[in-house]
C-alpha cells in the first residue's frame, strides 16, 4: 500500500476514524474479557454510537490532532498534550507507555501521528526528517531526495541518514509549497 497524502485528508472524518478505531478495539477487547460498554448516564440510547463518540474526549483529541496535522490550527502546547494522548490510546495504553514504534503512513493514524508531530516539532524549532518534510508536503521521501540533489532544499551539514532539516528551512519549504499553516519566514535582523 502507497502512504496517503495529508492533502486528501478530511479533519472531520478522520478524527470519527480514529476515534472509531478505539472504539472497536474497546468492544473487541470487553468482548473477549466477557465484559459489556455501556452508554454514559443521561444519554439517550436510541442515539447512535457515532453521536456518543463525537461528544467522547477522544474524538476531541483526535479532532485536535487532525487539524493540527493538515491546518496548523491548534496552540503547541495544547497539541503536544493531546498527541501524547491520542498515541497512547490508539495503542490501547496509557499516555506516557506508548511504543514509540514508526506510524504505518498508510493508515489515517499513523499519517496524523507523524504529521502532528512533524508540526509540532517545527513549532518547538526542532530539526525533521524526510520522511516527516514529505509527509507534510504530501509528498514522498523520493521526492524530498529529488529537490535536495536540484538544491531547493538543505539539509542539515553532516546529518547522515535519515536526512535532517532545520527547522527554519523546512518550514520556508514547506510554505512555499503552500502547505496550509506555514507562514512567510520573517527577515533576518540586517535584511530588509
Amino acid at each position: 500500500m502507497s502512504p496517503l497524502h495529508l492533502s486528501d485528508l478530511d479533519p472531520q472524518r478522520a478524527a470519527d476514524e480514529l476515534t472509531r478505531s478505539v472504539y472497536a478495539r474497546a468492544q473487541r477487547d470487553a468482548r473477549h474479557l466477557g465484559m459489556m460498554l455501556t452508554w454514559p448516564t443521561g444519554t439517550d440510547r436510541k442515539s447512535p454510537a457515532g453521536t456518543v463518540l463525537a461528544q467522547s474526549k477522544l474524538h476531541k483529541l483526535a479532532r485536535a490532532c487532525v487539524d493540527w496535522a493538515t491546518l496548523g490550527k491548534g496552540k503547541p502546547e495544547d497539541v503536544a498534550v493531546s498527541l501524547r494522548e491520542l498515541r497512547a490510546a490508539l495503542e490501547g495504553v496509557e499516555p506516557g507507555e506508548a511504543s514509540g514504534r514508526e506510524p504505518d503512513l498508510t493508515t489515517v493514524a499513523g499519517l496524523t501521528l507523524v504529521a502532528a508531530g512533524a508540526r509540532l516539532a517545527l513549532a518547538e524549532g526542532r530539526t525533521v526528517d524526510a520522511i516527516e518534510v514529505a509527509t507534510l508536503a504530501s509528498l514522498d521521501d523520493r521526492s524530498i531526495r529529488a529537490t535536495v540533489n536540484a538544491g531547493k532544499l538543505e539539509p542539515v551539514a553532516g546529518g547522515g541518514r535519515p536526512m535532517r532539516f532545520a527547522a527554519d528551512v523546512a518550514r520556508q519549504y514547506l510554505y512555499a509549497r503552500g502547505v496550509p499553516g506555514f507562514a512567510a519566514a520573517p527577515p533576518r535582523s540586517g535584511s530588509l
